[in-house]
């Protein structure tokens, strides 16, 4: 919704008055009550922009094409028939489209053009020429009357297609145009002019995206269709599906902010909340915090290479990480095989005297028991420290200190292997 202007002479009234205003000095029970009013959160003015039913429905479109897009390339386990890279940049393409027709709809019924339904726009009436211009152009009238007919088809096509980098002042000025034509029916228009019929480069800036970015979604997304995608590189397929991701889940968050759904008065009540909570055991949790990195700071496994006896094809880190968005679960996993481990190397012998293994917590726990933990000084000759048989969360083995440069934990049969973490403390 464009903002109202207030008139000067409106203003000019609304500062008189609060020139008029009587100053009030400090005053405790003010001073609470705007405490408290911060705190809690003023209900807001007015309802939340009220979208038409076409609208909300491309909305969700835009929405459910983003959601799928997410998913293929966050998929829970790899795709059997190939990457779905160029899926996911076809589909956000699909949700940028359908986000800028419901971004056009709403200009449309503020405007008045929606769809037919509204009044169309007036054409703007051009200036008034001079007599001699005007018997000018009636003297060459007949003239130019055949030439008109001939271009009308090579003009018309010319108009009917805006350049696709178009800025958001050459929307403004083809406003006119666009909002009479053009919105009389959306589904007819091209992606280049759902750009300038939706004018989004504001909402996408307000989402943190910059001007060259938004020029580069829209010259894509107005140059190629969904399907041209399959044709890239791959390494391009999953280039554009991340370019893409940036603009559609902008325009979503734009759309959401500028309707007035983004923050309703309970969320920010509910944060307020939180933050007092976060302040009252800030203490507690600084304390702990503090004990556990102190503790991490004696983990000698910390940022040492790991290898395994073989590599399910899964998500999984890459060594020496064990934590990553990839693999949340645990960070790596074996084949089913004879007796599968996991080798991790300290680089030098040093001492230590024991060792914290996490196991797998969403599912599959009793697949690590039973586990055996081995120390080698040379990487063949091998010595066991401690053996697990009950299925368990964490294992804490502790142990008279020993000298090892390799740690091995070993499944004493035939399975598959996976942990969330393995932690070595002198």
């Amino acid at each position: 919704m464009e903002p109202v202007e207030t008139s000067a002479s409106s203003s000019g009234a609304a500062l008189a008055n609060k020139k008029q205003a009587p100053v009030k000095g400090p005053d405790g029970r003010g001073f609470f009550k705007r405490s408290l009013e911060w705190f809690w959160g003023a209900e807001p003015e007015g309802d939340a922009e009220s979208a038409p039913a076409r609208a909300l429905e491309y909305e969700r479109r835009a929405r459910v094409a983003a959601e799928l897009a997410r998913r293929a390339l966050e998929p829970p386990e790899p795709f059997a028939d190939g990457s779905p890279d160029a899926l996911a940049a076809g589909l956000y393409h699909q949700s940028i489209v359908w986000g800028l027709r419901s971004l056009a709809e709403r200009h449309s019924v503020s405007t008045g053009t929606a769809n037919g339904n509204g009044a169309s726009a007036r054409p703007t009436p051009s200036p008034a020429k001079p007599a001699a211009k005007a018997k000018a152009d009636d003297d060459a009238g007949d003239d130019a009357a055949t030439d008109e007919t001939e271009g009308d088809d090579t003009s018309s096509a010319a108009d009917s297609e805006p350049s696709p980098i178009a800025t958001e002042s050459d929307a403004a000025s083809a406003g006119s145009s666009v909002s009479g034509h053009a919105l009389g029916d959306l589904a007819k228009l091209g992606v280049s002019e759902l750009w300038q019929a939706a004018s989004p480069e504001k909402l996408l800036q307000q989402a943190n995206l910059t001007p060259a970015e938004i020029g580069e979604a829209k010259q894509q997304t107005s140059g190629c269709s969904f399907a041209d995608y399959a044709d890239l590189p791959s390494d391009d397929q999953l280039r554009w599906a991340r370019k893409l991701r940036i603009v559609a889940e902008g325009l979503l968050y734009g759309i959401e902010v500028s309707s007035g759904r983004y923050s309703p008065p309970w969320l920010s009540r509910a944060l307020r909340v939180g933050l007092l909570i976060l302040l009252v055991g800030g203490i507690g949790w600084g304390a702990v915090s503090v004990r556990e990195w102190m503790v991490e700071l004696d983990n000698i496994a910390r940022g040492k290479p790991w290898t395994t006896s073989s590599s399910y094809a899964t998500a999984a880190c890459r060594s020496p990480a064990q934590k990553c968005p990839e693999s949340p679960s645990f960070f790596f996993h074996t084949n089913e095989e004879n007796q599968p481990w996991i080798e991790l190397d300290l680089g030098t012998i040093q001492p230590f005297s024991s060792v914290k293994v996490k196991n797998r917590e969403d599912c599959c726990s009793d697949r690590a028991v039973p586990l055996l933990l081995e120390v080698s000084s040379d990487g063949k000759q091998w010595k066991q420290l401690a053996r697990k048989n009950d299925v368990f969360t964490t294992w804490t083995a502790e142990f008279a200190s020993v000298e090892a440069r390799w740690v091995r934990l070993r499944l004493a049969r035939k399975g598959m292997l996976h942990l969330t973490g393995v932690d070595i403390y002198k």
